[in-house]
């Protein structure tokens, strides 16, 4: 495993999608990491962070939701240990929470999730394709959600449709991908809502930092101008 990490580490590049680098790396080396590729670069955790959030679109595969689910990984090994949101790791969470709305807002009424992901609200008739789309979005939900929402309808609603889904079509042949994913959002569940709480939501291997210690910038609230006064105007004749 470490070779595989240092050499993710140097084949690193600002034109390569970053997702799975980001995932693994941050798991690993933790998101206050910095290391040179191998051209002798720096590169800090950070980086990949922005990378990540500037290439996020609809466009992305499986509509976006590893690259959230990437994303969410990070964030969560970002607060476990200790420090607060900032910089590009809030901006990553802005972009996670508009996208829990997304899914939310563009839910079928059966449970399952868009079939055009976050882009528009669609269902679809088609069990390979509900197993592909809400399986992804469910697996990015279940790293992004906190605990207080585990238990809201929709999200329930969203676990039985596709739990029920896999269990009435097990005869169908699917892609192994999108069995997959569906699997592991259903297994993630499972895990966080058991007593034991045995998800791993982000990698807590690094040590939580005194946050007394962090250079946390604030900023002042804006003075709004002052508005000039109006002239009176002249009495009515």
């Amino acid at each position: 495993v470490a070779d595989i990490v240092a050499n993710a580490q140097k084949e690193v590049q600002e034109n390569e999608e970053v997702t799975w680098s980001l995932w693994g790396l941050v798991h690993y080396l933790g998101p206050d990491a910095v290391w040179e590729d191998k051209n002798g670069e720096e590169w800090h955790m950070d980086d990949l962070v922005y990378m990540q959030n500037a290439t996020l679109s609809n466009e992305s595969a499986c509509g976006g939701t590893h690259a959230l689910f990437a994303l969410a990984y990070a964030r969560n090994t970002y607060q476990n240990s200790g420090q607060r949101l900032r910089s590009y790791w809030l901006e990553a969470d802005q972009k996670i929470q508009k996208h829990i709305e997304a899914a939310k807002a563009m839910q079928n009424l059966d449970g399952s999730f868009s079939y055009d992901y976050f882009f528009q609200k669609s269902a679809s008739e088609n069990f390979q394709e509900r197993l592909e789309t809400t399986g992804h979005t469910l697996e990015f939900l279940m790293m992004a959600l906190p605990d207080d929402r585990l238990n809201e309808e929709w999200v329930r609603k969203a676990v039985s449709l596709l739990a029920n889904d896999i269990i009435n079509n097990k005869d169908e042949p699917v892609d192994y991908s999108a069995l997959y994913h569906a699997i592991d959002g259903l297994v993630i569940y499972r895990n966080r809502m058991s007593p034991d709480r045995t998800a791993q939501l982000g990698s807590k291997s690094f040590p939580k930092q005194d946050q007394s210690k962090t250079d946390v910038k604030v900023l002042k609230p804006a003075v709004p101008p002052a508005i000039p006064e109006l002239p009176e105007l002249p009495p009515k004749q």
